[in-house]
């Protein structure tokens, strides 16, 4: 989706909601950002965006500026190009901002959207499928214990939950 390309998003497994919830925090030229987003797999349509840049300040306490805020279901607009948020509530939703607005003539929605594609296209995706089960398994435990406790969402008790799904796949697997 940060590259402009079909998202393949499905509802929510863990909650069972049609709204899927993802947000990262990343390093891109030596500046910390956060974006988040929610997806409504059902409508689809992307009805929560968030950039934030962090900053530091002498005494380690982070503080959020937030470039882009879009929340379609409170109807709460935030930008730093006041041009953009006049533009924000009638704007498409099936699609991420930066992709439905002409970001040329946007300083800051511009950078943003380098910055997102920059950062997307370092991802790797992994095909499960071309990884046997046991090392399947030990990858995704390993990701679980990673990412718990790192979400802003509250992917900890969904990694939890996750965690103990997986083990008793590993111990039905084992007695078969």
């Amino acid at each position: 989706m940060l590259l402009n390309k079909k998202n393949g998003l499905m509802p929510n497994i863990f909650t069972e909601s049609d709204v899927c919830e993802l947000g990262v925090t990343f390093m891109a030229s030596e500046r910390k950002f956060s974006y988040d987003f929610k997806y409504d797999a059902e409508k689809e349509e992307y009805i929560y965006e968030s950039f934030s840049e962090i900053f530091k300040d002498q005494y380690n306490n982070e503080k959020e500026v937030c470039w882009l805020k879009k929340d379609t279901i409170k109807e709460i607009y935030e930008c730093v190009n006041e041009d953009v948020l006049a533009m924000i509530p009638v704007v498409s939703k099936n699609n991420l901002l930066c992709y439905v607005i002409d970001t040329s003539k946007f300083e800051h929605i511009n950078e943003m959207k380098q910055i997102l594609v920059g950062f997307a296209e370092k991802i790797d995706i992994i095909k499960m499928n071309d990884i046997p089960m046991k090392h399947t398994t030990i990858l995704i435990l390993w990701i679980a214990r990673e990412c718990s406790g790192r979400s802003r969402f509250g992917l900890s008790t969904k990694m939890k939950k996750a965690y103990m799904y997986i083990h008793l796949l590993i111990l039905q697997h084992s007695r078969e």
